[in-house]
């Protein structure tokens, strides 16, 4: 039951973080290369999320206990998601730094000096 709930999650965050990211790509918001990482980072953790065996590789060579793996699959996929909306937001933060510090330099050399 709680890996048919975590595929759901999995999948649903997999479909909105790839269109989100191919849109800012299209908007030329985000750059080929985040836009190739984050599509195949949400892949390689849809995949994990359908074949557990990956994840059971790692764990049993940590001596974790069952149930473990899950709970940290989920984690892991919360903090992903988080990192992602980080990495978004700082980027559309630098940008319209950018832009604000484009405009007022224009607006300083057009104005004439008040001295």
């Amino acid at each position: 039951m709680l890996f048919a709930i975590a595929r759901v999650f999995v999948v649903a965050f997999t479909i909105l973080i790839v269109a989100k990211s191919y849109l800012s790509y299209r908007a030329r918001k985000e750059s080929l290369t985040m836009t190739i990482f984050w599509v195949v980072t949400w892949l390689v953790i849809t995949a994990v999320t359908f074949f557990p065996q990956l994840i059971d590789l790692v764990i049993d060579n940590q001596k974790a206990e069952g149930g473990i793996g899950t709970i940290l699959g989920i984690g892991l996929i919360f903090i992903y998601f988080v990192i992602y909306r980080v990495y978004v937001k700082a980027d559309r933060v630098e940008k319209q730094l950018a832009k604000l510090v484009r405009d007022m330099s224009t607006n300083e050399a057009d104005r004439p000096d008040s001295q």
